[in-house]
């Protein structure tokens, strides 16, 4: 599959793509499912673009920890929102070694305190938005 399949795959389910130059060089997309029918197999296509993909917003969708492999695979990844989604500790366990994680957001999740702490000691330079108790 190319890099046009997988993106048309995700423009199917309503996926936003949004494309853009960073300053370092770089042209990067950020794919935005949140409220869609996306499933943990389908982040599989995000291989395609492996290499492009720094933000992916997963909101209100039926993503589960097992579809968090796949984001494992995005070297540039650095924004991933999660909320109200069936993430638990075992997702931010996996999520654990994307080291280029700038911003995570699990509100609304199954995540704990002792989850977040342990992510947060895995990827110290995140910054995570939870449904941390005041």
């Amino acid at each position: 599959m190319s890099r046009e399949l997988a993106i048309a795959h995700f423009q199917r389910f309503g996926a936003r793509c949004g494309v853009r130059h960073r300053s370092d060089g770089l042209t990067v997309i950020g794919i935005q499912l949140r409220d869609s029918v996306v499933r943990d197999e389908d982040l599989a296509l995000l291989e395609h673009l492996a290499n492009e993909v720094d933000v992916v917003g997963l909101e209100n969708t039926a993503i589960t920890d097992m579809g968090l492999k796949y984001l494992c695979q995005l070297p540039v990844l650095d924004n991933i929102d999660l909320a109200n989604t069936a993430i638990t500790d075992a997702g931010l366990d996996i999520l654990s070694s994307i080291k280029t994680l700038e911003c995570l957001c699990v509100e609304k999740t199954k995540v704990t305190e002792a989850g977040v702490r342990r992510f947060e000691a895995a990827v110290p330079a995140c910054d995570v938005t939870w449904d941390e108790l005041v």
